[in-house]
């Protein structure tokens, strides 16, 4: 396989962690990255030894580029993005994919019209052991499944996430894609949120959402930007699955050490490795050998619509059954 050349647009704390996976692929390499600023691209290109792009347009007419890694803020990803497919670059895009299900449709359209690879940065499902857990519930071992318990429990200051569109939209698209990946799509939900601690910008910082699946399982989705969980077993990252016959469970909390990376003030090493495993998957599998991705920009769209979904009820403070009938999931 020759080598895969990759290009960062965006240079944030996201960008620390896809460097540090493709550094680790055989076969894929960072040749390049574009800053928010001039400043910010040199001080990066100098840190990872690599060129430094003045402009977008330069990284694009870059013929050593195969992929950009689209790592910008939300607003910037459907116009990034599609300004790559049509220069012929494969595309993978950090999650939120876009700000509508519209957008990640027009995506995907525009990728299978030019037979290029458009692909969600949707990482948590590329954990071992969640993979394992999705192969158990469809061989049936778990039987008949009652419900899943997914939680997020982190703090995280203002100062960090005063870009950020709020707890729903950055960490709930995480939960959502991960539970259509696990069970598919639920028949209605019931979200709310709050905020604790920011002083200065208005999102909320921390939400809930109570889910009844089409067979008749029960769910809970809880993240809190608000305060880490101290106790004996921490909810800082838990994913939990329980059928009639048996269950699993998922947590970042097995391995951690003393140093800070991305957004994160401690090495949570199983949320690291997720980044590893989804970035080689995307890049030698996705995009080497054609294979489709377990979460595709179906998945994306449908995450999407369900976050519109769980607006619309805490606007309404009622309960919300969506119509998914539009969207078509794998």
């Amino acid at each position: 396989m020759n080598e895969i050349g990759v290009a960062f647009v965006g240079t944030g704390n996201v960008a620390e962690l896809h460097e540090q996976a493709i550094r680790s692929i055989r076969g894929a390499k960072l040749v390049g990255i574009c800053g928010a600023t001039l400043q910010e691209t040199a001080r990066r290109a100098e840190q990872w030894n690599v060129r430094g792009y003045t402009n977008y347009d330069e990284l694009l007419a870059d013929p050593r580029v195969s992929v950009v890694f689209v790592l910008t803020p939300l607003e910037l990803h459907f116009e990034q993005a599609s300004r790559a497919l049509r220069k012929g670059k494969h595309v993978i895009i950090e999650k939120p994919v876009a700000q509508t299900p519209t957008q990640i449709r027009q995506l995907r359209q525009i990728a299978d019209e030019l037979d290029l690879r458009c692909l969600p940065g949707h990482n948590y499902i590329y954990a071992p052991e969640i993979q394992r857990g999705k192969t158990l519930i469809e061989r049936g071992d778990l039987g008949t499944i009652c419900g899943i318990w997914v939680h997020f429990a982190i703090f995280h200051p203002e100062e960090l996430v005063r870009t950020w569109p709020g707890a729903l939209r950055q960490v709930g698209t995480h939960f959502y894609y991960l539970l259509l990946y696990l069970l598919g799509m639920p028949s209605r939900l019931y979200a709310s949120k709050s905020c604790l601690h920011y002083k200065e910008i208005k999102q909320e910082d921390q939400f809930m959402v109570q889910l009844e699946m089409k067979d008749h399982a029960l769910g809970s989705l809880f993240c809190t930007f608000a305060c880490d969980d101290q106790t004996a077993d921490p909810w800082t990252f838990h994913v939990k699955v329980l059928g009639t016959n048996g269950g699993f469970s998922y947590t970042w909390r097995s391995a951690i050490f003393n140093r800070a990376l991305g957004t994160l003030p401690v090495a949570i090493v199983p949320y690291e490795e997720t980044f590893r495993e989804m970035d080689d998957y995307l890049l030698t599998r996705c995009i080497a050998s054609s294979e489709a991705p377990p979460s595709s920009l179906e998945h994306a769209a449908a995450a999407a619509e369900l976050i519109e979904c769980s607006e619309t009820s805490i606007r309404t403070q009622l309960p919300a059954t969506c119509d998914f009938s539009k969207t078509r999931t794998k």
